[in-house]
């Protein structure tokens, strides 16, 4: 199953309101309803075959203008952006390969 990255974005923050953030179990039931499973992060941890692959824009639709962040010991270049959905402040950084999207990570 692989779903565009501006979609993915939009589902995860469709659980966003302004009373609280979305919980593990939000994530599970959103994973579940389409066939997919989630677990816990760990030492090493692996992108799973379904992700999504992306261009920087794809994400700057969803999110806005993205910020270049200070390297951090990746070989790929990250971006930042703090997106306000429904009156919530969430930090999203992109790290990318020439534009090409290698992972997103959302901090809820």
């Amino acid at each position: 199953m692989t779903t565009s990255i501006s979609a993915e974005l939009r589902g995860l923050f469709h659980y966003v309101t302004e009373a609280r953030l979305p919980t593990a179990g939000d994530f599970e039931a959103y994973f579940h309803a389409r066939g997919l499973s989630i677990k816990p992060a760990g030492p090493n941890l692996e992108r799973p075959p379904r992700s999504t692959n992306g261009t920087l824009q794809e994400v700057e639709a969803v999110t806005g203008p993205l910020s270049k962040t200070i390297p951090r010991g990746s070989r790929y270049e990250t971006m930042f952006v703090r997106v306000v959905i429904r009156g919530q402040r969430i930090a999203v950084n992109v790290a990318h390969d020439n534009g090409a999207v290698k992972s997103v990570n959302v901090q809820f």
